[in-house]
């Protein structure tokens, strides 16, 4: 009987330590003046959706989905002007608020209609549309600016 229960216990620690990681890997934390936002991609689905038919460092053409950068900058911090990127992949970036707005970047969650898993690069990434973007801009230069996994944003 002691048994059964250390079983039953075990079983139960595992299942929610999973259900913890899968719903912390369908959320990012945002950390702006003090405050902490933590945001899911349901939040994310709230916005108006954008999508681009565009290339990208990681990917051949495809449709990238979700709300422009502005509109999530302007529900969460509207004053910010730089964003320290952190991404599960260990990658990070300091990225200008106002560059990336004034490019169109989006806070993408689906691609090909689809909601990003880690493994497929997501959940949540800035992406923008290549094909739009100014020709003074390099391509090294904005597959930096393009990161994928992301889990923390700190802005200032």
């Amino acid at each position: 009987m002691i048994e059964m229960k250390k079983i039953l216990f075990c079983f139960s620690f595992m299942i929610l330590i999973s259900t913890n990681a899968w719903a912390n890997g369908r959320t990012f934390e945002i950390v702006y003046e003090g405050k902490k936002f933590n945001i899911s991609q349901q939040d994310l689905e709230k916005f108006k959706q954008t999508t681009y038919d565009t290339r990208t460092n990681f990917t051949a053409k495809e449709k990238i989905t979700g709300p422009l950068l502005i509109e999530v900058r302007d529900r969460f911090f509207k004053n910010g002007k730089m964003a320290h990127v952190f991404c599960h992949d260990g990658y990070s970036y300091k990225i200008s608020i106002d560059e990336a707005v004034h490019n169109g970047a989006i806070l993408a969650i689906r691609r090909n209609g689809n909601l990003m898993s880690i493994k497929e690069l997501g959940p949540f990434a800035i992406v923008y549309d290549r094909d739009k973007m100014p020709k003074n801009i390099s391509l090294p230069d904005l597959d930096a600016k393009t990161p994928w996994q992301i889990k923390r944003i700190v802005v200032k």
